[in-house]
Formats: C-alpha cells, sequence, structure tokens
C-alpha cells in the first residue's frame, strides 16, 4: 500500500484533532491511558547491537531490529468504544521498553468497508495512516512503516455492523535496537541534496534518477536499498529491484517497506563533521506490501512489484536499464542509503570491468558481476546492498552487492550485472526479460521516465497571476501524454466580461500552448477563480487557477503601533498597522525625522506586522513609517510615527529554593521562591529551565505569582493529563517557536518526556508594568494519587525599566568563561545618581590575576556599561563586587565569576586493555566525563599517526568499522569541553584470527574409478611460515593431494581426491590444517558410487523347467540403475546370442519363440548407472515338449496319475545308463531328484508334503528326455 506519515502539532487534542471532519483519531470517552496496553519481552540493546554487528559481513543483510512474536486480535485483547456517530473504536497499546522504533507485522488484515486502522504515538504528535479496505491484498498481510519511540497505539474506527467482518492478527511486534532514521554513515558520502551552489554540479545532472531510489526495511528488521524500474510498455507497472541477499522472497515481500525521499534537508559537505552526524530527513512517504516476481542468487537480483501504485507524493522515477553486454567504460553513480542513512549518491570515473562475486576485484571475463575498483567521490556501506549503478546515460547496469568499500580505503564493489539478469536462470521466476520486456519486443537498453508521466493532467502554470488592469492574463496550458487523442480545452468560472483565448485548441497529447484571460478593466479589484479543464473524449483532468486584479496603486498606509509619541517601550519593538490582500509593505526605521540616517529597513512584507530585526538603544527617539505597493505600483509614505525607549536592564536569575519533594500520596501542592533584589518595572519576562522529575507528567499544573500577587498558569496537564511519561525540562517564552500546544501533545518516552521552549498557556506579558522586586512564587500542583518526584530547578529572566535610584543592576548573577579568557556582562546604573559627574566603575574581590576594565568609565546614569573579567587566573567559583560611585553615592552588584578548565581525561572501558580476539565492529566505550563530548580515534601505531578509524559523539560509545583481522590496533578517546580538551592514555587491542579454512564445493559425489577436485580457501591470520595440510581418516583406498603443502595464509589452495577402488558409501572428509600454534579442520560430504550391482534375476528360475515360448523374462530393479542388458544364449559362455536388448524395464519377452536344440538355455542381467554395471553369474532353464513314454525301447509307466500322495515309476526293462527321475513344480522350480541305476525297475517320489496341483516329472538318460504332467490331489 502507499501512504504518508502525517505529523500533527495539535493546538488542543480536545478540540483541534477531534473537531475535524473524518478524524483519523476518533474523541472516545474512555481516556488513553484507560486503554489496556501491552508490554513486550525486554530486550538488551547493546547486547543485540554486539550480536549485530558480530553477524555482519559481506552479502549479509544488516538488521536493525529483532521480530518479537506474539498473538493479537480485537477477540483477545484492547479496549472497545462505541461512539454516537455509529462507529465502533478499537485501540490498543503497545510498548516494547528502551526501542528506538516499532513497527508492526500484521499477518492478517481483511478491512471491511468504511473501516480504517492507524498507529500514533501516545503524545498524538505522529500519526500513520490511514489503513484502509483498499489495502486488503491477496496475500492478506500489512507491514507497517516504522514509527519513533518505544510505544505506539493501535487504532481501528468502522461502522459497528462491520465489526464481525473485520479480520485483524498481529503476529510480530519488531522491536528497533539500532535506530532506524538515527544511524549514521561515514563522512566521505555526499548528499544528493548537494548541488551547483555547494561545489557539486555534477550532481544537478542526475536529480531524476535520484528519485527512483529508496531505502527499504523487509519483514520488519532487515534494510537494504532498492530502486524503481522501468518496462517496455513504459505503463508505470510498479516493479522494484534490489539485492537477492537482501531476503526478499515469495513470503516476505508482502512485508516490504519502501520510505521515499528519505534525505538531509541541506548539503554536508563530505569529509566534514557534519557529513558523518545525524542528518533530518524523515521516513514519512512510503509504499508498503509487495509480490514477488523474479530473482537469482547467480547475479544476486530480486524484482518485486509493489502491490499498490507508487505514493503519489514520492515524485518518483522509473529508472532505465541497459542489459548490453558491456561493461561502463567511464563514469558510473550509485545512489544509495549507506546504514540507512539519508540518501547518498557515489561516482567512479574510471573504468569498470566483469568479475564474478567471491573472487574479489579480480577480472573475470566470463562473470556475472561488474567490479568497480574504487569510489573517486563516496562509497558504499552496509545498508546500500541493493543499490543502483548507473552508466552515464543513466541506465541501471546492475545492484550492489557487496565489497570492501568504506570511508577511507579505496577497495572494490561488486554489482550483480543487469546483462547477466537479463537472462538469469532461463525462467520467468529466476530473469528480469519476462516482467521488463513483458511483449518480447527484443529491447535491451530503455530509458527511464517520472511519474508524473503515470497520470492524465491538464496544467496551468503559474498557479495564480497578479495583474493591473487593463493587463492580460496569461497562463502556459501544458497537457499529459498519457492521453490518446487531442486534448481539448476549455474554461468555467470566469465573469462573462472576461475573454479567454487558447494559442491552440485542441492540443495533441504532451502539447503546450499559452491561455489569455483578456478584458480585465471590465471587472473589480478582486481574486479571481477559474477551472481549466481538458479531455480527449474518454479520460478528462483539470486544474483550478486564479489571478489578482488591481485598478491603481495603494493609499497611505494607516499606522497602529507603536502609538505615536509612545515612550518607556521595550528594546525589541513589534510594528502593526492596517493590511490590505496582494499588497506588500516596506518599513523604514530612523533616528530622525527625515529619514536621513535609517537604521533599518525591510521591503515586501506580507500582512500588517513586522517584528523589528534590530536591538533599539535604551532611551533613544526612533522614528518609523510604512508604504504600500501592489502590481499597479507603489503608494506614497504615510506621516511618520515616533517612539521613545526607556531605560532597560535584564537579568537571568536561579531559585535557590529548590530542590523540593513532590509526594506521591494524594494530590500535593509545592512551592519554591526566587528572590529579584533589583528593581525596574517588567518589561520581558521568561521563565527558564524548568526541571521537573515526576512520573506521569500529565498530573502536573504549573503556575507563576509575582511579588504583587498576579499569577499566570504555564501549563497544565500535558496530553490532557494522559502523558504517562517521565520528566520535563522546558523554558516558557511569549515569542519562542512553539506554541502551548506542542507543549500539550509532547509525551516522549525514554527520557524527557517534555523538553524543548514553549509559549505558555497563559502569557508571561502579563506581569509587564509590575515592579519586579521581591518573591517570585513557583506552584507545582499533582492533581492525581501515587505519582510523585522532585522539583529540581528553575528561573527568570527578567528585563524591566531602569529604577530612578542609587542601584547598580548587572545583566546576570553569574558568568562563565576558561582559563585566560575574557568574560562580557553589562551593568546598569539607577538614574538617581548625578547625571553631571557620572558613575564611576569599579571591582572588589577579584581572584589573584584577575583583571576588570569598563567602558565607559565614568558613565552616565541610566546608561548600559560593559564590564570585562580577564587576566590568568586559576579555575574556580569568585564572587566579584561590581561598585558604581557618583562621588556621594554608591551602589554595588555582586556577580559570581566561573573560570573552567579543561574537562577530565576519559577512562577507557572497553576494549579492555591488550583484549584479544575483539570484533571487527567493536563497540568501543569508556566513562563519562561531565559536561564533554568525545572523539575517538583507533590507530594502527602507538603513537597514534596512523589513524584507520575516527568519530565524534556526545555518547560513551562508538561502533567501529573497518577494521581488519589478526591486527593491533591503539584507541584513545579525547573529552573535548568548552575549555579545552583531555586525552586518554592509549590503549590496545588486537581484533579476532581469521583462521577461515572453508572447503568449496562443501559436497562431492563421484564414482569409485576416477577423481574429484576442490579449492580450499585460507583465513589470512596463520602463521606466515605456512600451514601444513593434511586428510587423516580418509576412505579405505582414497588418496588426497594438495597443489601446494605447505600452503599461505589467505591463500587458495587447491587439491584433488583420487577414489579408485573406494567402497562406495557416504563418507564425511576432513581436512586439516596446522601453523604450528594453530589448527584448522574442515569437513565435506563424499558420495562415491561404484557400479551398480547385478539385479536378483525372479523368472525363470535357475535350472528350472518351463511351458512357455517364448518365454517372459522377469528381474527385480536396482536403485539407481539407469538401464539393463538381458542376453539369452545357448551356452554359459554366451558364445550363441539367441535374443538380448538394453532396456529400463525389469521384463523382456523374445519377439519369437527360441530354437530349441538340445531344450537347455542360459539368461543373463546386467545393470548399469553411470559408473558402470556388474554381470551375474547366468541361470538356466529347459522348455519341455512331447513326452515320449519311452527311452531306448523300454517303455516306462508312471503311476498312479493322478495321486493323492506317491507317484510310482516302473520301467519293463533294464537300462544300461542311469536313468534320472526329476519333479518340477509348474514354474520350473525343481523340487526333488533321484537316479536309478542301470539295470533298476522301479522308483518312487513322495509328493505328500506339496500342495495341490500340477507338477512336472522328467525322465533322462544320456540325451534322451520324456516329461510328464502330475494331477496332485488331496
Amino acid at each position: 500500500m502507499r501512504a504518508i506519515l502525517t505529523v500533527f502539532v495539535l493546538a488542543c487534542v480536545s478540540i483541534t484533532l477531534f473537531s475535524q471532519t473524518g478524524p483519523l483519531i476518533a474523541h472516545t470517552k474512555t481516556p488513553l491511558s484507560a486503554v489496556e496496553q501491552v508490554t513486550m519481552p525486554p530486550q538488551d540493546n547493546e547486547a543485540l547491537l554486539a550480536a549485530e554487528m558480530e553477524r555482519r559481513g559481506p552479502g549479509i543483510a544488516p538488521r536493525f531490529a529483532v521480530n518479537l512474536e506474539t498473538n493479537i486480535s480485537p477477540a483477545t485483547h484492547g479496549t472497545w468504544d462505541y461512539l454516537a456517530n455509529g462507529n465502533a473504536v478499537w485501540r490498543l497499546r503497545i510498548r516494547s521498553v528502551g526501542a528506538k522504533s516499532l513497527n508492526l507485522g500484521f499477518t492478517k488484515y481483511i478491512m471491511p468497508h468504511g473501516g480504517t486502522l492507524v498507529l500514533y504515538s501516545p503524545d498524538y504528535e505522529r500519526v500513520m495512516g490511514p489503513f484502509t479496505p483498499s489495502d486488503n491484498e491477496e496475500h492478506e498481510q500489512l507491514w507497517t512503516p516504522v514509527l519513533n519511540g518505544d510505544e505506539l497505539v493501535v487504532e481501528v474506527q468502522l461502522p459497528k455492523a462491520a465489526v464481525p467482518a473485520l479480520q485483524l492478527q498481529l503476529k510480530y511486534v519488531n522491536h528497533d535496537f539500532l535506530g532506524f532514521a538515527e544511524m549514521l554513515s561515514g563522512s566521505c558520502n555526499l548528499d544528493v541534496i548537494c548541488g551547483g551552489a555547494d561545489g557539486w554540479g555534477i550532481v544537478d545532472h542526475y536529480r531524476d534518477i535520484i528519485q527512483s531510489v529508496a531505502v527499504i526495511g523487509t519483514g520488519g528488521g532487515t534494510f537494504c536499498t532498492g530502486f524503481l524500474v522501468n518496462n517496455t510498455r513504459q505503463d508505470c507497472t510498479p516493479y522494484f529491484m534490489t539485492a537477492f541477499h537482501c531476503g526478499i522472497n515469495q513470503g516476505s515481500a508482502p512485508s516490504l517497506v519502501a520510505y521515499w525521499n528519505f534525505q538531509n534537508s541541506t548539503c554536508r559537505q563530505p569529509n566534514s563533521p557534519q557529513s558523518g552526524a545525524p542528518g533530518n530527513g524523515t521516513l514519512n512517504d512510503f509504499n508498503t506490501g509487495a509480490i514477488f516476481k523474479a530473482g537469482w542468487s547467480n547475479s544476486d537480483f530480486t524484482l518485486v512489484q509493489f502491490d499498490d501504485p507508487v505514493s503519489e507524493t514520492a515524485g518518483a522515477f522509473f529508472a532505465g536499464w541497459s542489459a548490453e553486454d558491456t561493461a561502463p567504460s567511464d563514469t558510473v553513480i550509485c545512489i544509495h542509503h549507506p546504514g540507512t542513512d539519508e540518501k547518498r549518491i557515489s561516482f567512479e570515473f574510471n573504468p569498470t570491468h566483469i568479475g564474478t562475486w567471491g573472487t574479489g576485484a579480480d577480472p573475470v571475463p566470463s562473470g556475472n558481476h561488474i567490479i568497480i575498483p574504487d569510489w573517486d567521490t563516496g562509497t558504499t556501506e552496509g545498508g546500500s546492498s541493493g543499490s543502483p549503478l548507473f552508466n552515464n546515460q543513466k541506465r541501471v547496469v546492475g545492484q550492489l552487492h557487496g565489497g570492501g568499500a568504506a570511508c577511507g580505503n579505496n577497495e572494490y564493489d561488486s554489482f550483480g550485472w543487469f546483462h547477466f539478469s537479463w537472462e538469469g536462470g532461463g525462467t520467468p521466476a529466476t530473469r528480469l526479460k519476462d516482467w521488463l520486456d513483458p511483449d518480447t519486443s527484443g529491447v535491451i537498453v530503455l530509458d527511464g521516465h517520472s511519474q508524473m508521466q503515470c497520470n492524465f493532467f491538464v496544467e496551468g502554470t503559474p498557479a495564480s497571476i497578479e495583474l493591473c488592469a487593463p493587463d492580460d492574463a496569461t497562463f502556459t496550458v501544458s497537457v499529459s501524454e498519457t492521453f490518446v487523442d487531442s486534448v481539448v480545452l476549455s474554461v468555467t468560472g470566469l465573469p462573462d466580461s472576461l475573454t479567454a483565448t487558447f494559442g491552440e485548441n485542441p492540443l495533441p497529447p504532451g502539447g503546450t500552448t499559452v491561455l489569455t484571460i483578456g478584458n480585465t478593466a471590465a471587472v473589480g479589484v478582486g481574486t479571481y477563480t477559474f477551472t481549466l479543464e481538458g479531455t480527449d473524449s474518454t479520460e478528462s483532468n483539470f486544474s483550478e487557477l486564479s489571478f489578482f486584479v488591481a485598478n491603481a496603486a495603494p493609499a497611505p498606509v494607516a499606522l497602529i503601533a507603536p502609538a505615536n509619541g509612545a515612550s518607556g517601550l521595550g528594546l525589541s519593538v513589534i510594528y502593526n498597522w492596517n493590511a490590505n490582500p496582494n499588497t506588500t509593505y516596506q518599513i523604514e526605521i530612523a533616528t530622525d525625522t527625515s529619514f536621513a540616517n535609517i537604521l533599518e529597513t525591510a521591503s515586501g512584507i506580507a500582512g500588517g506586522t513586522y517584528a523589528g530585526g534590530i536591538s533599539l538603544q535604551m532611551q533613544t527617539t526612533y522614528f518609523w513609517r510604512v508604504k504600500a505597493a501592489n502590481v499597479c505600483g507603489g503608494g506614497g509614505w504615510p506621516a511618520a510615527y515616533s517612539f521613545t525607549t526607556g531605560a532597560i536592564f535584564c537579568a537571568p536569575l536561579t531559585s535557590a529554593n529548590v530542590p523540593v519533594v513532590i509526594s506521591s500520596n494524594g494530590s500535593p501542592v509545592i512551592t519554591s521562591t526566587l528572590e529579584v533584589t533589583s528593581g525596574g518595572f517588567a518589561d520581558d519576562l521568561n521563565l527558564t529551565n524548568l526541571s521537573i522529575q515526576h512520573t506521569w507528567v500529565g498530573d502536573l499544573r504549573v503556575e507563576l505569582t509575582s511579588p504583587q500577587g498576579t499569577t499566570i498558569t504555564l501549563m497544565a496537564n500535558p496530553g490532557n493529563g494522559d502523558c504517562s511519561e517521565d520528566n520535563l525540562l522546558v523554558t516558557f517564552d511569549d515569542e519562542a517557536a512553539s506554541d502551548y500546544n506542542v507543549l500539550n501533545s509532547s509525551c516522549n518516552s525514554g527520557g524527557l518526556a517534555i523538553e524543548g521552549i514553549f509559549q505558555p498557556l497563559e502569557p508571561l506579558s502579563t506581569f509587564n508594568g509590575e515592579w519586579v522586586q521581591g518573591t517570585w512564587t513557583l506552584t507545582v500542583y499533582d492533581d492525581a494519587d501515587q505519582d510523585g518526584g522532585t522539583l529540581i530547578a528553575w528561573g527568570l529572566d527578567v528585563c524591566a525599566t531602569v529604577p530612578d535610584d542609587f542601584s547598580l543592576s548587572p545583566s546576570t548573577s553569574s558568568v562563565d568563561g576558561c582559563e585566560n579568557d575574557t568574560v562580557f556582562f553589562t551593568v546598569l546604573p539607577g538614574t538617581a545618581f548625578n547625571d553631571t559627574t557620572g558613575v564611576t566603575l569599579s571591582a572588589n574581590n577579584l581572584p589573584p590575576g584577575a583583571t576588570a576594565t569598563f567602558d565607559p568609565n565614568p558613565a552616565m546614569p541610566g546608561t548600559e556599561i560593559q564590564v570585562a573579567l580577564g587576566g590568568s587566573a586559576s579555575p574556580g567559583n569568585y564572587s566579584v563586587d561590581i561598585v558604581a560611585n557618583d562621588g556621594t553615592n554608591t551602589g554595588t552588584a555582586t556577580v559570581t565569576w566561573t573560570i573552567g578548565g579543561a574537562p577530565a581525561a576519559p577512562i577507557p572501558a572497553a576494549p579492555a586493555s591488550n583484549a584479544t580476539g575483539v570484533s571487527l565492529n567493536p563497540v568501543v566505550s569508556w566513562q563519562p566525563v561531565p559536561g564533554a563530548s568525545y572523539q575517538l580515534q583507533i590507530a594502527a601505531d602507538a603513537a597514534m599517526s596512523d589513524v584507520v578509524f575516527s568519530a565524534t559523539s556526545s555518547n560513551t560509545s562508538v561502533v567501529a568499522n573497518g577494521l581488519d583481522y589478526c591486527t593491533t590496533y591503539y584507541w584513545q578517546v579525547t573529552a573535548i569541553g568548552d575549555c579545552g580538551q583531555s586525552a586518554s592514555g592509549v590503549s590496545a587491542f588486537t581484533t579476532k584470527l581469521d583462521l577461515a579454512f572453508n572447503a568449496n564445493p562443501g559436497t562431492f559425489a563421484s564414482c569409485n574409478l576416477g577423481a574429484v577436485s576442490g579449492v580450499l580457501t585460507l583465513g589470512k591470520c596463520f602463521d606466515a611460515a605456512g600451514v601444513t595440510l593434511s586428510a587423516p581418516g580418509l576412505p579405505a583406498n582414497a588418496t588426497l593431494s594438495f597443489a601446494t603443502n605447505p600452503a599461505l595464509p589467505g591463500s587458495a589452495v587447491s587439491f584433488e581426491l583420487a577414489l579408485n577402488d573406494v567402497a562406495p558409501g557416504n563418507y564425511t572428509v576432513t581436512l586439516e590444517g596446522t601453523d604450528g600454534t594453530n589448527t584448522a579442520t574442515e569437513t565435506f560430504n563424499l558420495t562415491v558410487t561404484g557400479p551398480a550391482p547385478a539385479p536378483a534375476m525372479t523368472y525363470p528360475p535357475d535350472a528350472s523347467i518351463i511351458p512357455e515360448d517364448p518365454p517372459t523374462f522377469t528381474w527385480q530393479a536396482v536403485p539407481g540403475a539407469l538401464n539393463y542388458k538381458i542376453e539369452v544364449a545357448t551356452d554359459d559362455n554366451f558364445t550363441t546370442i539367441l535374443a538380448e536388448t538394453t532396456t529400463t524395464q525389469t521384463t523382456f519377452t523374445p519377439a519369437s519363440a527360441l530354437v530349441v536344440l538340445n531344450n537347455i538355455f542360459f539368461w543373463r542381467v546386467t545393470a548399469f548407472n553411470n559408473c558402470g554395471g556388474t554381470t551375474p553369474a547366468p541361470f538356466s532353464f529347459e522348455i519341455f515338449g512331447e513326452s515320449t513314454r519311452e527311452i531306448f525301447g523300454v517303455e516306462i509307466l508312471v503311476q498312479p496319475n493322478p495321486t493323492n500322495a506317491v507317484v510310482q515309476v516302473k520301467l519293463t526293462g533294464a537300462l544300461s545308463e542311469p536313468l534320472t527321475v526329476a519333479m518340477f513344480a509348474s514354474n520350473g522350480i525343481p523340487l526333488q531328484r533321484e537316479i536309478m541305476a542301470p539295470g533298476a525297475l522301479a522308483a518312487s517320489l513322495d509328493l505328500s508334503n506339496y500342495p495341490a496341483g500340477v507338477y512336472l516329472l522328467q525322465l533322462s538318460a544320456g540325451a534322451k528326455v520324456a516329461t510328464e504332467r502330475i494331477v496332485l490331489q488331496k
């Protein structure tokens, strides 16, 4: 879906937000504080961060959040309310303590008609949505963008009747431990906002393709970069590409969230501290949800289609592409989000080359990646994965897979090659061309186009015009290329007296013309709005345009305030006059009536108010005037007004009557006081640094009472009492940029609930004119039981007119400075001092080595005097008395002078000194130093001259990067304060060893007739003398040899494993390497296959007699066999083959009867696989013919037949040769056999143990054979 994150600045939650038409957030009777809250299991952000840094590596999508599984639905959790308008409202508060942001994964989202879902922060400051029925997708999922903070509210509104149709299942709450919008990238990166005005005119050439790139989150936890891509239909199908290793597939594509226009608002120059500091981009424009289309790991691409059109406010660009087979030889550009930081752009101006993933920067002409040897401007980082690589024609040629590039090195990057992805793996699910060239046009080069070209539009520019009658109003009219036919233009809504003329009408699609509005003298002064329409009879669109008509220059301006002759004014004056629309004003402020000495002038002012831009002097008369101008010309100056400023003093004061405890019992009221010792009449007051530690600050009300008894309310129960977070630190100023509504809607988690400078609920100007000297009282009300806390501090900045007495008023009660610095402040003597002699200034109680100077000295009473305290005093706190004397009268002011020194040196914490096995991305930390920021440096030498990593931070830890394996590094952290810096001692640590010992491939399969080969890659941290390689425990008869042995650290060694005569089977082969100190092993799986075994032959059985001719031969299948060879012969040497064939089946029937020679045949079957076959011993069989019933003239009697047990064989005469009597089953299997000696006349066979059936009796003597069927009955 597409949506925009709305940021609300609430004037009053109960009035402004809930009075909107169709409100996003319902106004319910149940306060938010009473809504059910689900608190997720606690997470250790530092541990999660350390684990993530350890997990990261090339080709791994970085992770910013951990998925917390849950099972929440409106049926099981939350609070229901029912509104008078017929709607039902379901709300649930979700909190994961310490999360930098939260996002949600709904695995079931079906929203009925009329329903909406929104997410918002408990302070109502950030609202996301609405998500509506238009977000119902086939995959029935909804994954939300991130919402900053560790708590959010889920709210559903829908008609009561639709509640049964609502299906909502929250499966994942995703806890951000990294800070999705807070992560930093290297300072060498270049912001995409940079341009010609910043010295980066090259970036301006690529404004269009910059808009194709988005930062993405997937599954609520991982992040990468991706880009919109055009297709040959150019129909704005929202295809989006990223890297395959970013983990987007059929199952995870619905969880994709793409954030548009996340970029810094100003150009941070590369390599400046600002470029490595947090940016100010926003994540308020996004698409969520996609459908997987294609992906291929070899070239590391993934293509998805958003399940909704691109967000209308994205201003997106559909990138063009080139599937050509040549690597760019000139400028290439990468646009990316390093570490999810704001969008950056990198340039390389040298040729690229083709390589492949896993071989570093080496050229591989047949490879599938484009290699960038290094970057000339910028770099890439984790999170840049999936970012597009453009050639100098602004066409995508690849997407980032990974590499070694980082700030501070000249390492390579590897991009999956678009040309290789075009054909991919040869199927629509593994290649690009089916989707990006759906009509098989054969196009391999395509330019991009803007999102605006996706819609029908009729546009007039400018949108509004001012003119002086009788001048014409002229507009440039353009229509989009998406119209099919000519576009007929028209205007409606103009007065009849005006004319409207088009230079050309109708317009062709994509055309432009000029619209002229004439006869403007016929209408009166005013603004006229009309509609410009265009239609091609099928599609239409319109724009609203306007023009303002004036007919004369304006009259002189009526001035309002300051009133003419006003006196005693403060030094910041606001000027007011009567103003008219479509009129601008010029103001002049001078010290004389003729305006010869103009102090300030401003022009082009719209409206009737101007806040002076200069600070006025005390007790001085000024003159001011305003004149007006419109499109017809300028008016004249009116008579000037004058005013006189008073004598003013200003002083910042702090209360000494703190801290004050706020009880947690009942509804306590506490007070704290502040003494103002100088007199004067209030001119401007601010209440400063109000610090209250208190749980649930929504319980608090704060009032201020003057010495004269006037009371105002500064704040009252933030969030209408619902702000459940803790602690506040605020300043109240009537002129603050943030009004009270901003305070009322603030309720931050994880620190201060409310922090900043705000306008008070009731104005501090209420005190203006009152005598400021005396006791000021701050009253804090705790309006609820249980929660308590402490009033920590508060102060007043008081500006008052100078009293007519002998006082001396300092501008501050305290000044801070550093050793050998000079600090400045002012004092104001009362106007009662002698104005003839003036007052002379001096200082008492100066610390040794200090000096004090005054300018002017002497000075006139009621005039401001600058005091400079300097010299070479030691650090410390000193009370200095400033004395004013006119010879008769004396006034004294005491000022505390704090002289600061450099901060203490930080104490390193981790990694511990001389630690070993440290991660390549260690979290480096140190003990805090009050009031300091820090600079961390990591160097390759103890002298800290070869710095490899540097970072500045206000925190006491930094995640380092760019380190190498098995290297000793030295680090030092410097505390930087207002008065200098102090460095820690140098600590050392050694990174973990790269003892990688990896075989590729990880699985081998081979016959036991040859050899297999692979590559063994060694880590770089073995001993330089080399690694001795071996392969213990090889299978019997196997031998393994290495191309190089010993092998050098960091090398890739080929090996060969000979498998002749190795018994078939599955083996685990172990490779071992040792350098004398370190031993590493690697195992891989080996499958050895031998020739296929001989099959079990089933029919005819061996030595059988069968009746069929030809017979059907059968045998059992052999696992893994590809085919079988069957042979039938007349001899067991198979010299005379009667029938043979090769088949994949397990049966065979010869085409014709076997030729019977002596009725004995032989057959065998050989099974074959890829490794050969095994020929078995042959089986013999006979085919019986007609029974002769006599042999050598001797008649043979067989009886009884049928029989129920015994068969008698009787001869009528004696034979001279032995007679073999054999009984066979009907399938030819031999059962019994007896031999009758020559001369024997009878034999018997007992069949009682056999089942009833037909059996075969064979009688044979010499070459004579007789066969009889025997019927056995039971």
